[in-house]
């Protein structure tokens, strides 16, 4: 399978130090395809712009910080791609935590009750993602959300009756955040551009990308999360699309 990497990663290159592309990388088939195509489109194109791949360990599953050392060593099999481990720090006081669930003044949340926990462990990854884009002035930081993605969140938006935006899905490209360095404008440098945020894998099936993980012959983590009708994606998930169709 091949993907136009070009217009999404140009003007990407940085200084040395510095990692303009990041990839979220859990472990699973549909990050572990995306991280190894990257790597694959840099090095047979000589472009040598380092790639770092950032995995969340949300603390959640007693496995978890196991398959994020295992990403690690996949990384390092790899070669060419700097791997990052961010661990959730889960804050167990309700009473110092605001309404969104953050605690006041810093990066962390109280820990979810079964309800909430699809959300906030969202809420607190993306946080610590954009820790990491800011420590290490990543550019591009590139997520795996795939076709099967896509119609999800169509059906989860028209089940809480989205307006037509809301009902257009995913987009492909956004802005993250805005990199506010003021001490370079200080020394009258150029600031950095807006930290990107890129899905490439959104006209992709799953079935393509474990086949990809297939050809590089790498295995992948599944997690049992991703089965437990609990979450509302996963009972969305179990929906046929036939079904809907009147």
């Amino acid at each position: 399978m091949a993907l136009n990497f070009y217009g999404m990663l140009a003007g990407r290159r940085a200084p040395a130090g510095e990692f303009p592309i990041a990839v979220a990388v859990s472990g699973g088939a549909d990050s572990m395809a995306l991280m190894l195509l990257l790597r694959e489109h840099l090095q047979s194109n000589r472009i040598k712009t380092p790639l770092m791949a950032v995995t969340v360990d949300h603390q959640l599953r007693a496995e978890s910080s196991r398959e994020a050392q295992e990403v690690g060593h996949i990384c390092a099999k790899h070669g060419g791609i700097t791997h990052l481990t961010k661990v959730c720090e889960w804050h167990t006081d309700k009473e110092a935590a605001g309404r969104d669930g953050a605690e006041k003044g810093s990066l962390r949340f109280v820990k979810p009750r079964e309800g909430k926990m699809e959300e906030q462990a969202r809420l607190y990854r993306y946080g610590l993602l954009k820790q990491v884009c800011k420590e290490h002035r990543v550019r591009c930081l590139f997520v795996a959300h795939n076709l099967g993605d896509q119609l999800e969140t169509t059906l989860f938006r028209l089940g809480r009756a989205s307006g037509i935006n809301g009902l257009a899905g995913i987009a492909n490209q956004v802005p993250f955040f805005t990199l506010d360095e003021p001490e370079l404008k200080i020394q009258g440098q150029k600031p950095a551009e807006d930290v990107k945020l890129v899905r490439p894998l959104l006209s992709v099936t799953k079935d393509q990308l474990i086949e990809t993980c297939k050809r590089f012959q790498q295995t992948w983590i599944h997690d049992p999360s991703n089965d437990d009708l609990v979450y509302d994606r996963v009972r969305i998930r179990e929906v046929r699309m036939v079904d809907l169709i009147v």
